[in-house]
């Protein structure tokens, strides 16, 4: 098949015609020869990894690293988003998916797609072949000198490395997985290297072969598009950095440099003005920050040059994170939410995919993020001193500002390149989204949620974003969790405001929003932007305002509705508010149109709107679908302006 897009790209870009045609030569080429295995180089000089043994003895929670190498021994993978099922690694199977009792081919990674298992997932696959259940193992081995743990290391990695080949098998199929299990057991053999030096050098040249191959399938398949990178290519790059510090193939050494310089110009692309990361999506930009900071922390460490642009960047991208985070160190969801990680150093760092809060203090105790003062934490916190995992006491230390939050104190931040305005008291977190569709229209892994909101109130999540439930289980349900119906906003007979194809990574983009219009003083705070969509030809109108009473606890949501022929085309409008999992309604009121939620939030709108509460679905990490409940309002529509307003009290008593 002729792919005419990126043939008009290149033709309009003629400069990026030689790297495209090299790079996919080079591919072919991987493919379809045998693959000759590269020397080791016995010369390598010493480096400094990211996680140093003798830092391990300083921790103040060794218990944690412990009990976590203990469920990996009994099968339970709790740190990644497969803590639904119990995988015996003694006698694992590599290519199956453990979800849904699956097996996928045992063939070259060329021919194997993504539809070949319809009742499959293969990111099920994807995450068990990350390896990175095997850093916890090298931890409380180094932790306890306890044999079983590196026992379970040697024996797991064996089965794997017979069980995949270079090239053949899912766990080929794109150099993102390959990069980040590269990462994962270049770190955590590191821990034990010397351990096994003298006792079993057979594995240690199985695994220091292994790296060289993951190296020679990156540089052969990486996942650069002349129509523009994402979060992959960085994995790459990252991937391709640590692997080559780490491992002895003495042709990469040399391409540090150049791979570091890529990084920077990639994530200079990807990094928006405002610091956010531009596929639209707080997970992603978590993912990229994390990608991208340990990196970086490695490559200062072995005093490799010209970071610092990098540096910068990651500057910008932690304040974005420190910014949307609510008390607790997570974020809300907007956007997609695949609940993958990079490196899971620390177990309490991962009990929540959602969690950013570990990543603000390690960019500042890397010396980034200059402007950024943490609040509500002491040196003497357990963060800190987890943070000596990767730095010495003195560097912690020097870089790390404290003070603690005024409780009376609120925030208030726009950040216009992302779209979203988030808004912090003692009680209340808000965000209000209101951009543009990520990956530069592309939409990859954007969803309907132009002008929706999240809330939480003392801690407590009331109206959320449902998630995103799974990417290639059902083309129904990634629409499903795309959708504007699944989303706090307003739809006109279920229409969606861009259009979402079958291809699960893009969006068709058929509306345009506007700006923010912003309102602060010392009892109010409201924001206002419309959505313009066009059906039938026509351009309609959807004006939110949003106010939020910071006395009384009161929010006042105004919608407007406009368009020529709107009763013509549409038949009704419905208000969408999608509840957590949490949250108990507790009371329905018809007459007065009213419900009251967990005894203590009370939800009005006019009259004249048809109140209901539905069944719905919430999904809080990938591949995992919680039943919710969504209230709805609804109202035939018998005019070309259709407006109501929504009141949210909370309140401790009524």
């Amino acid at each position: 098949m002729i792919h005419i897009k990126p043939i008009k790209v290149l033709i309009k870009k003629p400069h990026l015609t030689p790297l495209k045609v090299v790079r996919f030569l080079k591919k072919r080429v991987f493919i379809n020869t045998p693959y000759k295995r590269s020397p080791l180089n016995t010369k390598t000089k010493k480096f400094v990894p990211l996680i140093e043994n003798e830092h391990l003895l300083d921790l103040k929670n060794k218990g944690e690293f412990i009990k976590d190498a203990n469920e990996i021994i009994k099968g339970n993978l709790n740190f990644i988003f497969l803590r639904d099922i119990k995988i015996e690694l003694n006698d694992v199977n590599f290519k199956k998916d453990y979800k849904n009792n699956i097996e996928w081919k045992n063939q070259i990674y060329s021919k194997i797609t993504l539809g070949d298992n319809k009742k499959s997932d293969i990111k099920n696959v994807w995450e068990l072949n990350r390896l990175q259940f095997l850093l916890r193992l090298s931890q409380a081995y180094k932790l306890t000198l306890d044999e079983k743990y590196i026992n379970l290391y040697i024996k797991v990695f064996e089965k794997w490395y017979s069980q995949n080949p270079i090239k053949i098998g899912p766990n080929w199929m794109n150099a993102m997985e390959v990069s980040i299990r590269l990462t994962n057991l270049c770190v955590s053999f590191d821990l034990i290297k010397n351990d096994l030096s003298n006792k079993n050098t057979n594995f240690v040249k199985l695994v220091e072969i292994s790296i060289n191959e993951h190296l020679d399938y990156i540089d052969n398949n990486l996942e650069w598009n002349p129509l523009g990178n994402g979060n992959h290519y960085i994995s790459n790059l990252c991937g391709f950095i640590f692997g080559s510090v780490y491992g002895k193939h003495k042709k990469y050494k040399k391409y540090i440099k150049l791979a570091v310089k890529e990084l920077e110009r990639e994530m200079y692309k990807q990094t928006l003005d405002d610091g956010s990361n531009f596929e639209k999506s707080y997970y992603y930009h978590r993912l990229v920050l994390e990608m991208c900071l340990y990196t970086y922390i490695l490559l200062k460490k072995n005093k490799i040059n010209n970071i610092d642009q990098i540096g910068n960047l990651i500057s910008k991208m932690s304040l974005f994170s420190n910014s949307i985070i609510k008390e607790d160190g997570t974020t809300p969801q907007y956007g997609d939410n695949d609940s993958g990680i990079f490196l899971p150093i620390c177990p309490s760092w991962y009990n929540n995919l959602l969690y950013h809060k570990h990543l603000i203090y390690l960019s500042k105790a890397a010396g980034l993020s200059e402007d950024l003062v943490l609040e509500n934490i002491s040196s003497s916190d357990l963060i800190c001193n987890q943070l000596c995992l990767i730095f010495p006491k003195s560097s912690i230390s020097n870089n790390m500002k404290f003070h603690g939050l005024n409780n009376s104190s609120s925030i208030a931040v726009n950040y216009p390149n992302f779209g979203v305005f988030i808004y912090k008291d003692p009680k209340i977190y808000f965000n209000f989204y209101y951009g543009e569709v990520g990956q530069s229209g592309n939409g990859g892994h954007s969803h309907n949620d132009r002008l929706s909101f999240y809330l939480s109130y003392k801690g407590k999540e009331i109206f959320v974003d449902p998630g995103t439930g799974s990417y290639t289980r059902s083309i129904n349900e990634r629409k499903y969790f795309r959708s504007a119906i699944s989303h706090n906003s307003v739809t006109l007979d279920n229409y969606e405001y861009n259009k979402i194809p079958n291809n699960p990574f893009k969006t068709i983009i058929n509306s345009d929003p506007s700006e923010i219009i912003i309102k602060d003083d010392v009892n109010y705070i409201s924001v206002e932007s419309t959505n313009k969509v066009k059906y039938f030809d026509k351009e309609y109108k959807h004006k939110r305002e949003i106010k939020i009473d910071k006395i009384d606890y009161t929010m006042f949501i105004y919608d407007e509705i406009s368009g020529d022929k709107l009763a013509q085309n549409f038949d009704y409008i419905n208000v969408n508010f999608i509840l957590s999992p949490k949250i108990k309604i507790n009371d329905f009121d018809d007459k007065n149109n009213s419900c009251l939620l967990d005894n203590n939030i009370f939800v009005s709108s006019e009259y004249g709107w048809v109140k209901n509460i539905e069944k719905y679905s919430y999904s809080p990490y990938y591949g995992s679908i919680l039943n919710t409940s969504k209230i709805k309002y609804t109202k035939n529509i018998k005019s070309d302006v259709i407006s109501n307003r929504i009141t949210i009290k909370f309140k401790e008593k009524f």
